[in-house]
C-alpha cells in the first residue's frame, strides 16, 4: 500500500512547448499506464497551438488580450490535475551562443559524492567564473547572461549562453502557467536545433518539436 501511495505522489506528466516565431506549440503528454519499468510511449494528453501572448510584463488577468494562451492553460490545468507537471520550452537556436570554454580545475566541482558546503562553495565559483569569461568574450555584463557548463570531452568544454534579454520573456511566460495550472511545476530550457522530428500518428506534424520535448523531460527526471 505504501509503495501504491509513493508511486501516485511522484506521478507526474511533461508539457512540451515549442516557442515559434509566430505562435507557441503545446503538447501534453503522460507516462505509459503500465508501470514506468515498462517500455513503452507516452500517452498523448493533448496538443494545442496559439498566438504568442504579450509577455513583457506579468498580468495573469489579462485574458482579454490573450484569450486562447488562458484558454488553452486553463484545458491543461484540467488534464494535469494534481499530478507534478515537468515543463521543457523549446526556445529558437539564435538566442543561444556557444562557446568554447576554458579548462577551468576546481576539485570535486563536477560529480559531488557528498551534500558539503565546500563542494557547494567549489560549483558556484565554477559557475560564476564560467559566467564571467562569457560575458567577457560577448562583450556584455556578467549579471546579463546565463551560462550552462557542457563538459563533453574531458579537454573539450563547451558553453552553452542565454541572454538575460531572451529569459525574461520565458520567466513571464513560466509565471503564466504558475498562475494557471494549480500544481507543482518544475521547468527547464532546450536549445531547438532540429527543425522537425518523427512523432506518433496521433500528434500533428507541426507539433512533432512539441512532443520531442515533453518526451525529452523523462529522460531530466
Amino acid at each position: 500500500m505504501l509503495k501504491q501511495l509513493s508511486k501516485r505522489i511522484v506521478s507526474s506528466v511533461s508539457l512540451g512547448l515549442d516557442w515559434q516565431a509566430q505562435n507557441l506549440r503545446l503538447v501534453l503528454l503522460q507516462p505509459p499506464k503500465n508501470p514506468p519499468d515498462t517500455q513503452g510511449p507516452p500517452l498523448c494528453l493533448g496538443q494545442w497551438s496559439v498566438p504568442i501572448p504579450p509577455l513583457e510584463s506579468f498580468d495573469p488577468l489579462a485574458e482579454a488580450e490573450c484569450s486562447a494562451w488562458f484558454r488553452c492553460l486553463r484545458q491543461i490545468n484540467d488534464l494535469v490535475g494534481q499530478r507534478h507537471l515537468l515543463v521543457n520550452v523549446g526556445l529558437p537556436k539564435g538566442y543561444f551562443t556557444w562557446l568554447h570554454g576554458p579548462q577551468l580545475q576546481f576539485t570535486q566541482a563536477h560529480k559531488p559524492r557528498l551534500w558539503h558546503q565546500t563542494i557547494v562553495n567549489s560549483q558556484i565559483k565554477q559557475q560564476l567564473a564560467y559566467q564571467r569569461w562569457a560575458a567577457e568574450k560577448l562583450n556584455l555584463d556578467a549579471s546579463s547572461v546565463l551560462v550552462e557548463h557542457l563538459q563533453l570531452a574531458p579537454a573539450l568544454t563547451m558553453l552553452l549562453v542565454l541572454n538575460t534579454h531572451y529569459a525574461r520573456p520565458v520567466e513571464n511566460l513560466l509565471a503564466n502557467l504558475q498562475a494557471v495550472i494549480v500544481t507543482t511545476l518544475e521547468a527547464s530550457l532546450e536549445p531547438l536545433v532540429l527543425s522537425c522530428v518523427q512523432c506518433p500518428n496521433e500528434v500533428g506534424a507541426d507539433s512533432s518539436m512539441a512532443w520531442w520535448l515533453a518526451q525529452k523531460c523523462w529522460s531530466k527526471a
